[in-house]
């Protein structure tokens, strides 16, 4: 696994991608819009999001944000 906790500015983009590992968003702080396999969610303080492997994702800050990832390998054991 790993966990990564992020300080994301009001307005910053993250680029669509997709990556084996899953992922999943803890929302601590401020509001981000995310949006897995063309799906759209506002994320809010206490809001968890599960993104699957392989699903393309993208995410904007809409203000600032605090936000604790934690990645882990597919089920399929992707090294």
């Amino acid at each position: 696994m790993t966990f990564v906790h992020w300080e994301i500015e009001a307005d910053c983009e993250l680029p669509e991608h997709s990556h084996h590992h899953e992922q999943v968003v803890n929302m601590i702080e401020g509001q981000y819009e995310l949006t897995i396999d063309g799906q759209t969610y506002i994320l809010n303080p206490g809001n968890v999001a599960f993104i699957p492997s392989h699903a393309v994702h993208e995410g904007k800050g809409i203000t600032i944000c605090r936000i604790f990832d934690v990645f882990f390998l597919d089920r399929e054991g992707h090294k």
